[in-house]
């Protein structure tokens, strides 16, 4: 497994998200990979999904949001992988995936997901690389990705189903700001 080329030691990369309605959350990130109680975390939130163990076993590092008592957000930047079902065998993007996007449904339409995204795709361009990643066209992740400024770099099939590969070269900024979302009906 190839990893990011991220300090280790005490270095914790942390930046802070302003989300109503309780006021400052840290967003943190983290090298990978995802252990068990945050996957157990991701899984409670997005539901079943097989994929998930492989990916945060893959994960180059992970960003995370935790408010009401628990998980409120994560994204990962899963190294490339060879694993059933991986998307890694439709595509040649050179850089991490981004990916397991998750976001309380509570929590959702203040911009979070794009703080998690754009921290991620931050922390992989800091490392000299680029994010790519792959969502179908109508998920909600298309909305983040364009917020953030990637461009669909080509489109594959696998299972009969369209998807999208996204090209982060360039992205990873947050509207507003380097590292806040915004809360809706904030003035900036």
């Amino acid at each position: 497994m190839v990893h990011l080329p991220f300090p280790t030691g005490a270095y914790r990369p942390r930046v802070t998200v302003l989300l109503p309605p309780a006021g400052l959350h840290p967003l943190t990130l983290h090298l990978g990979p995802v252990p068990s109680d945050v996957q157990a975390a991701v899984s409670a939130l997005r539901g079943p999904d097989g994929r998930l163990p492989e990916r945060a076993a893959h994960a180059a590092l992970y960003a995370q949001v935790e408010a009401d008592g628990g998980l409120v957000g994560f994204c990962l930047a899963e190294e490339r992988n060879a694993e059933p079902g991986s998307s890694w065998a439709y595509h040649d993007a050179a850089g991490p995936e981004l990916g397991a996007l998750v976001v309380a449904p509570r929590w959702r339409g203040r911009g979070l997901g794009a703080a998690l995204v754009g921290s991620v795709a931050r922390a992989v361009a800091a490392s000299g690389r680029t994010a790519c990643a792959v969502t179908a066209p109508g998920s909600p992740a298309v909305a983040v990705n364009r917020r953030l400024g990637a461009v669909v770099a080509g489109t594959f099939r696998r299972g009969g189903e369209e998807l999208w590969l996204w090209d982060f070269a360039g992205a990873g900024r947050v509207p507003g700001g380097a590292t806040a979302a915004a809360p809706r009906g904030a003035r900036g």
